[in-house]
Order: structure tokens, then sequence, then C-alpha cells
């Protein structure tokens, strides 16, 4: 019997968690809605998009498309992980650092850099794919540029060499950093004024014609969705005051410090996850052969976790720092690193709260009918994860994208977790003898499903003619 199918054998019952899943889907609906516009100042990021600033005033309650939405919550998703790699890096000096043009003589508005590292600021953004080359920035992606342009002249110090950080938003995470020098302070601040004051002058007389095509068109805008704007009928706005006033340079050696950063490993030597417990060949193959496998980019799939996750982090359910310290501590197998996530679940039965794991995930199933529960994997990774911390009960958060987006929250039970303990324990006993002797058949099978549509670079290895792989009377 597989690993996975022991651990499931271990499953009690499974319910759907209704009262939970009704309250992310009201988080959801209230995210879509938020909008921030303040009512006496602007945000640089209303200036560099003019024309959706004006309708996200007008028009404040209209949502954001499901799509917009998803790729936000990626974004900032991304953003608080990135921040872990260039704190690690030299003179890293600031983090969401605020900016006030009352101090320089723009009052009226306002913004936030992403990393000030030495004299530097750092604008990070996170792309499909990262642009291959400076004219590239220059057509699709201006509003970056002015907008780290624009905090270039709101900073007192005028820091006068700057840098645009790209990553693309799905693993393996690749960045591209170019150098962004101002050459023309005035023409820059020039610019921001004139900015205001046309947004000004659209609000006043309740007209948009003079705001340029909003840089969001074509792109899940919820104003263009909802035929709201007039951007179809408007010209693009111009970029020469960019291309004369700024120099760009694509930063090789800068990327590839942060390329290196984001490299390392965020996992302790010596340890495992529960991916690395449910296919030891995978870790065998990474950490003892060194090769590193291609997967197919699945934006959606990336998109949907992050949306999910923040959401879940919104529930009136976290712990406090010292609960979730103590939590931490209390693995009963030290080799294992197990994701941090738990909720504090407040119920009739236990009004004080109880202390629960949770996983989150992606079905891309097309039948309703499969919704009843989580899949088998699911269930074996938080039978894992419950059984390491003494529990047994845990949830699994699963959207269903195919499905209208439906969100179900699994409320899974397991029996004797003792038991489930020593089945893992032997597990990575097994993987650390495989890892000290090379033996990689000495560990069972990955599941299906892991061999990346067989293109795994372990298929011929598993299925040799001593060894059991992953596809029964697979032919080399």
């Amino acid at each position: 019997m597989s690993f996975i199918k022991r651990l499931n054998g271990y499953k009690k019952f499974v319910s759907n968690f209704e009262s939970i899943s009704a309250m992310l889907k009201g988080k959801l609906i209230a995210q879509r809605k938020e909008n921030f516009f303040p009512s006496n100042f602007y945000y640089l990021t209303h200036l560099v998009i003019p024309a959706h600033s004006f309708w996200n005033k007008k028009f404040r309650d209209t949502p954001k498309s499901d799509g917009l939405a998803r790729k936000l919550f990626l974004g900032n998703h991304l953003g608080r992980l990135a921040s872990a790699w260039f704190r690690k890096l030299p003179n890293f000096f600031v983090e969401e650092g605020k900016l006030d043009g009352a101090f320089v003589g723009i009052p009226g508005v306002r913004g936030s850099i992403d990393f000030k590292i030495g004299d530097s600021i750092i604008e990070f953004k996170t792309k499909d794919e990262s642009p291959i080359s400076v004219d590239e920035i220059f057509v699709n992606y201006p509003q970056d540029l002015e907008q780290l342009a624009f905090y270039s002249v709101l900073h007192p110090l005028n820091p006068r060499e700057n840098y645009l950080v790209f990553m693309n938003n799905i693993p393996p995470y690749k960045f591209k950093a170019f150098k962004v020098v101002t050459k023309d302070f005035g023409k820059v601040k020039e610019l921001l004024m004139r900015r205001m004051k046309i947004l000004n002058e659209a609000f006043k007389q309740d007209d948009c014609s003079n705001l340029g095509r909003c840089r969001y068109y074509g792109n899940n805008c919820q104003y263009e969705e909802n035929k709201i704007c007039k951007c179809s009928e408007m010209e693009p706005l111009h970029t020469s005051v960019l291309r004369d006033g700024l120099e760009v340079i694509e930063d090789a050696a800068f990327t590839q410090v942060l390329q290196s950063e984001q490299g390392q490993s965020t996992v302790p030597k010596d340890m495992f996850t529960t991916k690395d417990i449910i296919s030891p060949r995978k870790y065998l193959m990474e950490k003892k052969l060194n090769i590193e496998e291609e997967w197919k980019s699945d934006n959606l799939r990336e998109e949907y976790l992050a949306c999910l996750g923040n959401l879940i982090k919104k529930l009136p359910m976290q712990l406090t720092s010292v609960q979730s310290e103590q939590i931490k501590n209390s693995v009963l197998d030290p080799r294992a690193f197990i994701a941090h996530r738990w909720l504090l679940v407040k119920t009739s039965i236990k009004p004080s709260g109880e202390d629960l794991p949770y996983i989150v995930k992606v079905s891309k199933t097309t039948k309703l009918e499969w919704v009843a529960g989580p899949g088998e994997y699911a269930i074996a990774e938080l039978a894992i994860i419950c059984a390491l911390y003494g529990k047994s009960k845990g949830l699994v958060f699963t959207v269903y994208p195919i499905l209208d987006d439906l969100v179900h929250v699994y409320e899974v039970v397991f029996n004797n977790p003792e038991e489930i303990l020593k089945i893992i324990k032997e597990r990575i006993d097994g993987l650390e003898k495989a890892t000290e002797n090379g033996e990689i058949l000495s560990v069972e099978a990955c599941p299906e499903f892991m061999n990346n549509d067989r293109k795994c670079p372990l298929m011929k290895v598993c299925h040799s003619k001593n060894g059991t792989g992953c596809v029964e009377n697979y032919i080399l």
C-alpha cells in the first residue's frame, strides 16, 4: 500500500465547515470593492494611472474584476516573500518608507517606497514575464518608470541612481534589475505637478478627456469590463519626458545578487518538508543529485493560492504571536520543517477556541461531485502536519476555479495520530539513510501525478530493471 493511501486510512471523517466558507466569501466580496482614495491628497499611484484614478474616485463601489483581484493578491504575497530576500542584502536600509510631498514643496501627494538599499530607492514589480529589454519597459511598463522617477523627486535627498526590479510571478522566480538614473529632476517634477493639475481639473469639470488612456486598458480593468470608462476613445499617455529625463540600464550584476539570494533554500539543512516526506525521490533528486526539474508555469494556480491565502489571514481567527511561537516550537520531530499555518477556531463546543493547522489547495476539477471532500494528497499532507503536532484535527481550504470559484473549507478528523507519527518517523529515517548512501530506489516512488507528464528526470532510473517507479508497466 502506498504511503498516501496508508495515511488516508487514518481518516475518521470529513465535514464541510460552511460557516468559515461563508466568511471567506464575504471577505472576498469586500476585498473586491475595496478602493483607497483619500479626499485631500493623491498617492503617487494615482498620478501614474490618472484615468483609472478618475473612475476609481467617481465609481468607488465598482468591484475589481476577479482576474485583477487575484493578480493584486499574488503581487502582495510575492512582495512579502521578496522582502525576506532584500533584507539580507548589504546596506539594506528601508522597507515601506513613507514620502510626503509637503517636505519638498509639493503638497498634496504621498507615496510609499518598497525598499531602500544604501542611497537608492528600489521599486519592486511582479509580472507574468519580466521585460527582456529597456525599450520594452518604456513601451509596456511606463507607469513603473514614472512611479520610481516620482519617488526620486519626492525624496528630500533626490537620489539620482535608483532601481526598478522585476520578478516573474510563478516559480521558479527570476529577477531582472534595471538601474534608473534621473538625468533631469526638473522635467520629472514638472510632469508630476502637471499630473496633479490635470487630475484636479478633471474632477472639477467632471471631464476625463485630458487624462489619456488608462495604462490598465485591456488588462482586467473593472471600469473597462463594466463599460464605465472612455479609454477606447483616448490616446495613450506620452513617454517623451521619461525618455528625455531618465537613463535606464539593465544591471546584470544586481540581478545576479538578487537571484543568488532568492535561490537559497528557506528550509534548513537536514530538515524535511511535507512534500519531501510524501515524495522522497524528488528530494534526493534535488538535494543529492543536484538535478532541477522544469515545471510548466501555472499562473492561475499561483494567483488563486495567493488570493485564498490572503483572505484566510483576514479572518478573525488569528493566533497571537505568543501562541504561534509556542506551537512552532512544539513539533514532535525536529527533523520536520512545516509551513506555519494555524487558526484559532472558536465554536459553541469550544468557546475559548481550538488551534488548528490548515493547508490551502487549488483544484481544477470540472466535476461538482468531486468537491465532497479533499483529495488523497491533501488529506495525507494534513495528516503529516497534524501528527507532527499531536493534533487529531485540521482544515483544508480548497478553491475550485473552474466551478465558478467555489470555496470549501473541510474539517478533517484523524484516528490515532500517534500511529501516524510513527509512520512519519520511519519515513524520515529511510530518507536520511538514502541521503547518506545515495540509494534512491530504496525509498518509495513518488505519486504518479508528480512525474510532470512523464518528464521527470528520474523516469528512467525509477523504472530501470531493478526499480519500481510511479507508472505501472512503464516501458522505457
